[in-house]
């Protein structure tokens, strides 16, 4: 590595922001299950779309953000199947373009595809649909400039497009769906945090089931 350095998080700063993300899930995801009293959870129900969605998703944006950064830039984490041998390196890199561009998500993602050789290919059962999301997988896509880049749809479809083109597609990102996903991604990542911290089993949810690769889903779970 060269003398240029990680800006390694300090220890007080990520036990005070983790403990004030455990509590923004909680809200966050109790508020979730509110809305479930007037939408039906099931699959014929993740294109409704509602202004509680919206504000949902909204809050849930921020919080990926923190805690991929809570992830990426804890220097006392535990060795755990999520990091391989190039972690970093490629911590380093994530932070140079974090400095040129604020917020870049999809940086964030593409971070574990280098640092771990089956990135964030990580699914979480769905206990009310008996279903696996995989809330990190990336797509193709191609922007206005027509060149293909990366994308994680619920993030582009419902978050981005929330923040920039609410009144254009707002029925199209304020669904069940993208609300349903993004809530997985927190949780996931929340799931990394108790890891790195060696607290196995501290995050609780009343949504999702067990953390699964998706290389060794099981035959009879259905990814949505």
């Amino acid at each position: 590595m060269s003398a240029e350095s990680i800006r390694w998080l300090s220890q007080d700063i990520i036990r005070r922001n983790v403990e004030f993300a455990r509590s923004q899930y909680n809200s966050i995801e109790k508020d979730f299950r509110t809305c479930l009293r007037y939408v039906e959870f099931t699959k014929d129900h993740l294109d409704v779309y509602s202004f509680k969605l919206a504000d949902l998703i909204i809050r849930i944006g921020p919080e990926i953000l923190r805690s991929f950064e809570l992830v990426l830039f804890n220097p006392k984490r535990k060795k755990t199947f999520f990091w391989g041998p190039n972690l970093e390196k490629t911590i380093l890199e994530i932070q140079r373009e974090k400095d040129r561009f604020h917020d870049r998500f999809i940086d964030y993602v593409n971070a574990f595809a280098r640092a771990r050789p089956r990135g964030l290919e990580i699914g979480v059962e769905v206990d009310y649909i008996d279903r696996c999301i995989v809330p990190f997988k990336t797509q193709k896509r191609i922007n206005k400039k027509g060149k293909e880049v990366d994308i994680v749809f619920w993030w582009e479809d419902g978050y981005n497009a929330l923040k920039h083109r609410v009144v254009k597609e707002f029925d199209k990102s304020a669904t069940l769906r993208h609300a349903l996903f993004s809530l997985a991604g927190l949780w996931i990542l929340h799931y990394c945090i108790d890891l790195d911290f060696g607290r196995r089993g501290l995050a609780k949810s009343n949504i999702f089931g067990r953390i699964i690769d998706r290389t060794s889903l099981p035959t009879k779970m259905e990814e949505l």
